[in-house]
């Protein structure tokens, strides 16, 4: 008779339906056991029902993979759109090729990827990464910059999904298929991480950015507040903020719409109509009074108000102790709020 061998063995197994892995010996010979397997899954990954390819691993009954080709993997993750990936804890995605990781992380954009801690990414194409942290660390001279403890920005429900909606204002009447911001007012209220622009890239702490194609890094810092609908890729604004508290804001008309700014620093300030300029240092500001594009402004309490920096026209405070209060009294009471 002859011996069969461990292949024709198996292959005698699978044609009644029952299934084995060899397991060898502990010295390592041929000489092992065969174990029965109850089906060929091995229990790793399972396809997600009504989509082609679509697979979750991990926790079988809260990942969804809704989307040919989507995987999600890690603790109660959602990849909802065409090969969408969602990993971590509680990460989502609803975008087409569209990657979120870590904790409580959004995806909203297409070809995007968000990761870090509580932080979300709504135009397309982007970058995100970092944290939404409520409670502030400290930073100079033990203080936080003026902003009091917030709460994380809450996304239960829709809450993100219509975020641009919710909170952007009508501003047709200057630039067609625009939404504005109070972006200051969204920071002070809610510790929130987002990109909303196209073609971005965000990252540090509780930073927001509604420019496309433009950075920002650091911590409490806002990039831009009008929100191009149906002509945002067609708009490259090209901006970069970074440091701690600055803000660059970007108008509401044509006109003085902010094109390759760059900021730097704390607690600078960069007005509409200020294109190629350049502020660094801390409590800075161009722009309040008058257009300023190509300026350049570094220190401290500096105010620049015309075209190519300090000039004989221009309207110049410098401060560069905390020992002439009187000075910056004067400054706070000159400097009018942003309105549009």
């Amino acid at each position: 008779m002859k011996k069969l061998s461990k292949l024709d063995t198996c292959l005698r197994i699978q044609s009644v339906n029952r299934y084995y892995i060899f397991k060898s010996s502990v010295d390592k010979s041929a000489n092992g056991d065969f174990i029965e397997l109850d089906s060929l899954a091995f229990g790793v990954g399972q396809n997600y029902s009504g989509y082609k390819n679509a697979e979750i691993f991990n926790d079988y009954e809260n990942n969804k993979a809704a989307g040919n080709y989507a995987h999600a993997e890690g603790m109660n993750t959602n990849a909802t759109g065409p090969r969408a990936h969602a990993e971590g804890y509680e990460t989502n995605v609803f975008a087409s090729e569209g990657h979120a990781e870590g904790r409580g992380t959004w995806c909203l954009g297409a070809q995007s990827h968000v990761e870090g801690l509580y932080s979300y990414c709504l135009g397309d194409g982007s970058h995100v990464e970092g944290e939404s942290i409520g409670t502030q660390p400290y930073f100079i001279e033990n203080t936080v910059g003026g902003i009091a403890d917030r709460p994380i920005f809450d996304t239960s429900g829709d809450s993100l999904r219509t975020f641009i909606e919710d909170y952007g204002v009508y501003n047709s009447e200057n630039i067609e298929h625009s939404l504005f911001f109070d972006a200051v007012s969204i920071r002070e209220k809610f510790a929130l991480n987002i990109s909303i622009g196209t073609r971005s890239h965000l990252e540090g702490c509780n930073n927001f950015i509604c420019d496309n194609t433009s950075h920002v890094e650091g911590y409490n810092n806002i990039c831009g507040d009008l929100y191009y609908s149906h002509s945002a890729p067609i708009v490259h604004k090209a901006n970069h903020v970074e440091g701690y508290n600055n803000v660059l804001f970007s108008g509401r008309e044509y006109t003085d719409q902010n094109f390759c700014v760059h900021v730097e620093g704390y607690s600078n300030e960069v007005y509409p109509g200020c294109s190629f300029s350049h502020v660094g240092g801390e409590y800075c500001t161009i722009g309040n009074i008058a257009p300023a594009r190509l300026a350049f402004c570094h220190g401290k309490w500096l105010l620049v108000n015309s075209d190519y920096g300090p000039k004989p026209l221009s309207v110049v405070l410098s401060l560069h102790s905390d020992s002439h209060p009187a000075l910056a009294t004067f400054r706070r009471r000159q400097l009018r709020p942003y309105s549009g």
